[in-house]
């Protein structure tokens, strides 16, 4: 589960119990749900600017414009997958780390996947492969530092 504000609003990424995702939109003040955005893709996790939210569904990246449409920023690579503690906005940038769904080992070396950092400025991006090398862990988790 991740809680962003946006706006004024809560916005909580939950699940109706029957396979059906949303994000339950609350009152900051009085956290009385005024509003759930109903996805019929998999959300693994949503960000913010000061203009847009910012989803990654089913393995790619869209931004929700002032009319409620969404647009298709990044498709993700294949047979990989983003949560929300792997993943963090900060100036401008969107930054995934798209985990392997099957880790294997090869000559030492585990290939975990990618860290995406995507531009929301000139709507680029670039990857950088994440190969560890005899290490006990397998996870990257981002922390916010100013």
């Amino acid at each position: 589960m991740k809680i962003l504000l946006y706006r004024d609003q809560l916005y909580c990424i939950s699940s109706d119990g029957n396979g059906l995702e949303e994000v339950d939109i609350l009152d900051r003040d009085t956290l009385n749900k005024i509003d759930i955005q109903s996805f019929d893709m998999h959300i693994s996790d949503i960000f913010c600017d000061d203009e847009f939210l910012y989803y990654v569904l089913d393995n790619t990246l869209y931004r929700m414009e002032t009319d409620g449409n969404i647009t298709e920023l990044l498709t993700l690579p294949e047979n990989t997958y983003v949560d929300c503690s792997n993943s963090i906005m900060k100036d401008n940038h969107i930054y995934l780390f798209c985990r392997k769904e099957t880790i294997k080992t090869e000559n030492g070396k585990r290939n975990l996947g990618v860290i995406i950092d995507y531009n929301l400025t000139d709507d680029t991006s670039q990857s950088t492969p994440i190969i560890l090398t005899d290490k006990a862990c397998d996870q990257v988790v981002f922390f916010p530092v100013s």
